[in-house]
């Protein structure tokens, strides 16, 4: 008896303690789902903040990274330099940057947003700031700051301008202006912009610029006041380009020395009308039919086109347009019988009517015979050249008395015909303000 009580109450025990550790292992699975569910609402409102964190990170990153970058860029001016053009004999009359500004990093601003800039000097006593195009870093005193745009900022058409801007007589080097990779094939672009039309230099052809040899001008390189455009011609026979404004109204002239041969059988109403000077006679027939040397027979070639002139048929007047002509400053028979001429030619073709007090932009564009002129940034005239451009390796005079009042702006050159895009990225460089 006393066993079995004994076993009973064993098996009440562990009975008991079953039941307990049943107990137990439930409590802990409960505490383990609450742990589980406390953990996943906090993951859930973890993770947008984690996502917000994560982004302002990112944002921060981006400013900071800007914010060095630039700071980088804006201190890469040095202290106790100036920015000085190179060519000291033929700097720009007026910089493309002179102003006063607050401090370096806004004078180097200026100089970003101008695309004739490529260097700057700004004095921290005066706040005067200055920019050049052409100019390289020297060393001076600790009162001068200066900065040079870094190269990837020079865009190709800046590079390119010869001259910024001039109210005064100006010689640009030839060495500037490489000889065309096409022959016959170049551009000039330039803005102009007339100040004042009548002054002392009204009633004469006015200069903007010409690229010729000037030996026939005087020590001064001035050039003849004349109204007589063929005096012009005898001084400067040889313009590859030339751009004039006229004696008496707002037009301009733009002029260009060619050279073409002609052959073409003559017909003369008199075969046998005689032509004679001083020295001799010859039939008309004669110069049709024979082998006639130009040099010796200049005289009776010249009464010949005289007659072949006056007995002109009705209908065969010259259909050019009056703003183009040319005058002819040589000519070499080489065979009279079909007319065969080498001629050296200076045409010219004139834009009427130019506005005074504004700034005009003017490319002129020119691909063997055909030469195109753009206004601002429109193609306004395709002009048909008699003959093929003869470029030449001489300076590019400008402004050379008398002259315009006015000023000229970023003239550029470019060795070969220019795109019409190209042409409108040069418009797009504003000229500096007066």
């Amino acid at each position: 008896m006393d066993n079995n009580k004994n076993n009973n109450k064993n098996n009440n025990k562990n009975n008991t303690s079953n039941e307990n550790k049943i107990k137990l292992l439930l409590k802990r699975n409960k505490n383990s789902k609450s742990n589980n569910n406390n953990n996943d609402t906090k993951s859930s409102i973890n993770r947008p903040i984690l996502l917000i964190i994560l982004g302002l990170i990112i944002i921060g990153g981006i400013v900071l990274f800007a914010f060095v970058f630039y700071k980088e860029e804006k201190e890469t001016y040095k202290v106790g330099f100036t920015y000085s053009p190179k060519d000291i004999t033929n700097i720009d009359v007026n910089p493309p940057i002179d102003k006063t500004v607050g401090n370096i990093n806004e004078c180097i601003d200026e100089c970003n947003l101008n695309e004739n800039c490529n260097g700057v000097t700004f004095n921290k006593d005066t706040y005067k700031c200055k920019g050049f195009k052409d100019g390289m870093l020297v060393k001076t005193n600790p009162n001068m700051y200066a900065w040079e745009k870094p190269r990837g900022k020079k865009t190709k058409e800046s590079q390119i301008i010869l001259l910024t801007k001039t109210n005064q007589q100006t010689i640009i080097d030839a060495g500037k202006m490489p000889f065309p990779y096409e022959v016959y094939n170049f551009n000039f672009s330039f803005w102009l912009k007339i100040i004042d039309w009548y002054n002392s230099t009204h009633s004469y052809w006015k200069c903007v610029f010409f690229k010729s040899p000037n030996q026939h001008l005087n020590e001064n390189n001035k050039i003849i006041k004349t109204s007589k455009w063929e005096e012009i011609v005898d001084e400067l026979p040889d313009q590859c380009i030339g751009v004039w404004l006229a004696p008496f109204t707002n037009n301009l002239r733009i002029c260009i020395t060619t050279e073409r041969e002609t052959t073409k059988t003559i017909s003369l109403p008199q075969p046998n009308k005689q032509i004679c000077t001083s020295t001799s006679c010859l039939y008309t027939n004669d110069l049709h039919t024979k082998q006639i040397d130009g040099e010796n027979y200049k005289e009776h070639i010249e009464l010949m086109n005289k007659y072949l002139d006056e007995n002109k048929k009705e209908g065969e007047e010259n259909t050019k347009p009056k703003t183009q002509d040319y005058t002819v400053i040589k000519s070499v028979m080489v065979n009279v019988g079909e007319e065969t001429k080498k001629e050296i030619l200076m045409e010219h073709f004139d834009i009427l009517n130019i506005p005074i007090g504004e700034s005009l932009f003017m490319s002129v564009n020119i691909n063997k015979t055909i030469m195109e002129i753009y206004i601002n940034n429109k193609l306004n005239y395709i002009v048909n050249l008699e003959g093929n451009p003869i470029c030449n390796t001489f300076e590019l005079n400008v402004k050379n008395e008398p002259t315009f009042n006015g000023n000229l702006y970023n003239i550029s050159y470019l060795p070969y015909f220019a795109s019409f895009k190209e042409i409108q990225n040069l418009y797009k460089i504003e000229p500096p303000k007066d």
